[in-house]
């Protein structure tokens, strides 16, 4: 994430031998036909800082009552990459895809929408997201029956996945955009699911 970060800031192509191949969302357009726009739409909808933070509250909330203080101050990472995520689309000059290319269907006026942040990397969508799957998966292994967990698991990977095909497919984000948000919430998420892990040992 790092070297992907200098990459973007310096405007340097990659070394020569690292090599990568970046989908730009005209490219995913024209693979899927336009009937995809509405359920994108919908997971666009999911993925909000709206949907997002309610679902962590509720987590969290579960937490606390169950006294799980610590997997609970872990979780707070979440609101770490919040700020990360924030501060990049701040500083990190990395202009969203043109709006000509943008395929959503709802125009809502959400709160998260007037914080005004300049540029698209990292993807939060992909961050909150990440974070929460991969918090629930972990969650899963310990709470759910054997026979029960590689069902869930499978599912939560699969919505994962749709929802980082569907901001390039919107043109919400670039892929490198995406690749940012997912690698925060991936990182953060297993922090926070380790704490799980050890509270159970």
């Amino acid at each position: 994430m790092v070297k992907l970060v200098y990459t973007l800031r310096s405007g340097r192509s990659p070394r020569k031998g690292v090599q990568v191949q970046v989908l730009f969302p005209a490219q995913l357009q024209s693979s899927f036909p336009r009937f995809f726009d509405l359920p994108f739409s919908v997971f666009s909808l999911i993925g909000t800082a709206e949907v997002t933070v309610v679902i962590w509250l509720a987590i969290a909330l579960i937490l606390l009552l169950r006294r799980r203080f610590t997997t609970l101050l872990f979780f707070c990472l979440f609101l770490a990459g919040l700020v990360i995520e924030t501060v990049g689309k701040l500083f990190i000059s990395h202009p969203a895809p043109p709006s000509n290319l943008y395929r959503g269907v709802f125009h809502l006026d959400l709160p998260s929408s007037q914080v005004p942040v300049v540029y698209s990397y990292p993807s939060g969508h992909l961050f909150r997201t990440a974070f929460l799957i991969v918090f629930l998966i972990a969650a899963s292994s310990l709470l759910l029956k054997k026979s029960q967990q590689r069902a869930a698991q499978i599912a939560l990977l699969a919505f994962l996945f749709v929802m980082a095909v569907s901001r390039v497919y919107l043109a919400e984000h670039w892929t490198s955009d995406v690749i940012g948000g997912l690698l925060l919430g991936i990182s953060f998420g297993c922090l926070a699911s380790a704490s799980l892990v050890i509270k159970k040992s």
